[in-house]
């Protein structure tokens, strides 16, 4: 009997990490029956992504004949036997004596309903996140009578550290979208655009929010997500070194000044010796100063600026409204003389209009680049009995981001791009973000 098929779920490092990534749907589900097949070909695009960019290495090809044959043997045990142990709570260990040689044993099991240890007790047990491995493309961007920018906002990034209520074992679920910003990586290195803009909203940081918790998933996970979010940034910027990389406040990311504010007041605004930066700020904390990253700070005013000519205006945005479309008609009765991209919604919306002049203005919410079937916090969000996540499409989230050419003199193309089951379409090119 394989280790893996003896109980519960399994956790995806070392043999098992390597049977995910090579083995196919159906014989995972041989091999590890308590999933769907759904589940597993989302586990597979969930660590194929993060072996993609980098994030961790493939495991060795496990050893053939890994299994507890001898074990059994050793305890007069039948496979069937240890299934029904294990299944009460037995497990076969083993422990190396003085002399090096192994000896096998079987702990008593615990009883059910036993109080599972607190997610602070359990801190030891949390496998690291493994640094980034960044690898710069070798593309050359052809060259264009116009100049580019990506714009994309709302990732929420972050982890839901979901402990399983009968067996412990904990795993990561993301509340941002990876196969998205892998794709959004990809168009940034094949055609290096002179700006990318991240609309704010980056990190999500649940931790810190002051709404009721839906869960007891994010304990230690503010780590996790700030790493994250500089490894994504770091391959943008080994990608398109040239760029001017941009990122505006946001109403998530002032949520760090706001409990400093409430609990730590004296460490408000510190500059740390030698430093020029707030040490308790996102902008610190992800040390995005490394990556030359343009940070715009001071959500509610914060915007930047592309243009002089028919100026565009990128912001978080401070308001929104269920109504499709009332968020931008909001935005064009305000800003009646400039462009307006913004995020904030989850939810793409564009109108248009032109002034006395003739000028033609547009005004776009984009969608965002976070998971939006359940996982993030919100009104809409619910956790089940079982600590899961309930899956859940919000009928009035979509997944976009945009490409925008500057042909001159305030002569904008904006371009909307669809991002569906980590899938995107662009001049003619399928980008696929869940390889």
């Amino acid at each position: 009997m394989a280790e893996e098929t003896l109980v519960g779920n399994p956790v995806w490092v070392g043999d098992k990490l390597w049977y995910l990534l090579n083995l196919t749907t159906a014989e995972l589900m041989e091999r590890y029956p308590q999933y769907t097949q759904g589940g597993l070909k989302g586990k597979k695009s969930y660590w194929r992504s993060k072996l993609s960019l980098g994030e961790i290495t493939m495991p060795p090809k496990p050893v053939d004949g890994n299994d507890f044959s001898d074990v059994l043997k050793l305890h007069n045990l039948s496979p069937q036997l240890a299934k029904e142990f294990t299944e009460q709570g037995f497990h076969v260990g083993y422990i190396k004596n003085k002399e090096g040689e192994i000896e096998y044993t079987i702990p008593l099991p615990h009883a059910k309903g036993n109080i599972r240890k607190s997610p602070e007790e359990l801190a030891e047990l949390y496998p690291p996140v493994e640094p980034a491995i960044i690898h710069p493309t070798k593309l050359i961007a052809e060259e264009r009578p116009y100049k580019m920018l990506i714009v994309y906002g709302d990732g929420q990034v972050d982890f839901r550290r979901r402990i399983d209520p009968v067996t412990d074992e904990m795993e990561l679920i993301p509340l941002h979208n990876i196969p998205m910003h892998n794709i959004i990586q990809q168009i940034n290195a094949e055609y290096q655009p002179e700006y990318t803009v991240n609309l704010g909203d980056f990190a999500d940081m649940s931790a810190l929010s002051h709404f009721d918790k839906d869960s007891d998933h994010f304990h230690k996970t503010l780590g996790p997500s700030l790493r994250w979010i500089h490894n994504f940034y770091a391959q943008m910027r080994a990608d398109n070194p040239k760029a001017t990389h941009v990122e505006v406040s946001s109403n998530h990311e002032v949520r760090i000044k706001k409990q400093v504010l409430r609990n730590i007041e004296p460490l408000y605004d510190l500059v740390l010796p030698g430093e020029d930066y707030p040490v308790l700020s996102y902008y610190r904390m992800a040390n995005l100063g490394k990556l030359d990253i343009h940070f715009v700070s001071g959500y509610g005013a914060a915007e930047f600026v592309y243009g002089d000519t028919n100026p565009i205006i990128f912001k978080h945005g401070v308001f929104t409204s269920s109504n499709p479309g009332a968020t931008v008609r909001k935005e064009a009765a305000s800003n009646p003389t400039v462009n307006i991209i913004r995020g904030h919604g989850h939810s793409d919306e564009e109108v248009r209009q032109t002034t006395r002049d003739g000028k033609q203005l547009f005004y776009k919410m984009l969608g965002s680049s976070c998971m939006n079937d359940g996982p993030v916090p919100g009104y809409h969000s619910a956790v089940d009995d079982h600590n899961y996540p309930v899956k859940f499409h919000n009928s009035k989230h979509q997944n976009t981001f945009a490409v925008i050419e500057d042909y001159g003199e305030g002569r904008y193309q904006l371009i909307t791009i669809d991002v569906v089951d980590g899938v995107a379409y662009f001049k003619g090119r399928v980008y696929d973000g869940n390889i």
